[in-house]
């Protein structure tokens, strides 16, 4: 899997947060979202506030593109919840509890 398709998957997570921020009509600042690479899966970060660190919002396996709920800092959770190849991905928590 290419590193613009994360990328690609990263940035279509924050313009969905941003606009239900908006939406909403939120004062504080939306989260951002960030990626690292490790050996198997790439690691999909959440940032709510600027220096109080980041939280785990999905795991990617790289060579699949199969998205993962975290099940901690380093581990995702067993069960796929759907892929970056598919039509519709999954982008807010909400949408992690749906199985394919």
């Amino acid at each position: 899997m290419e590193n613009s398709t994360i990328e690609q998957y990263v940035a279509e997570i924050q313009a969905k947060v941003e606009a239900e921020y908006s939406r909403l009509k939120y004062t504080i600042p939306a989260p951002t979202y960030n990626f690292n690479t490790g050996k198997r899966f790439y690691r999909v970060m959440e940032s709510r506030h600027p220096g109080c660190g980041s939280s785990v919002h999905c795991f990617v396996e790289i060579e699949t593109g199969d998205i993962f709920k975290p099940a901690s800092w380093s581990a995702p959770a067993k069960g796929v919840r759907g892929n970056l190849r598919d039509a519709v991905k999954p982008l807010l928590c909400g949408d992690y509890y749906k199985y394919q």
